[in-house]
């Protein structure tokens, strides 16, 4: 009784150690850490599908919002040039790129049928296909 009055009339907890091998290497552990990077990993296969799918749709919707043919040119290259560098395009490459997709967006008349995001989806269809 003299001791749980000192102890503030709790009881010690007994504890049992158990040590982990020499050997033990926790990037070897397939425990949470394993169920992260699958997680990490679907996402980042969702983002390299939907990614330049948005991509297209996003020049399409810029196409289709240009009233005139400069404000089309001078608004998709440089969204061109963006999306291209994503894509991982040398700066080279993307600014003839970009202006190509600047210049789909200045004709008139493309916005009816939505090509980048047709040209996208085919593209990634193909890719899944051959994947297979």
């Amino acid at each position: 009784m003299a001791s749980e009055k000192r102890s503030g009339g709790k009881r010690p907890v007994e504890v049992t150690v158990e040590r982990l091998p020499e050997d033990y290497d926790p990037e070897l552990d397939s425990g949470p850490a394993e169920a992260r990077d699958s997680h990490s990993q679907r996402l980042s296969e969702l983002s390299d599908t939907i990614g330049p799918v948005i991509a297209g749709l996003l020049v399409d919707l810029l196409d289709a919002a240009t009233i005139n043919p400069a404000m089309g040119l001078f608004l998709g290259w440089p969204l061109g040039y963006y999306i291209v560098r994503k894509v991982g395009c040398q700066p080279s490459t993307a600014w003839k790129l970009g202006a190509l997709i600047g210049v789909y967006c200045a004709v008139p008349g493309t916005f009816l049928i939505p090509m980048a995001t047709l040209v996208v989806v085919f593209a990634k269809v193909r890719q899944f296909l051959r994947a297979s």
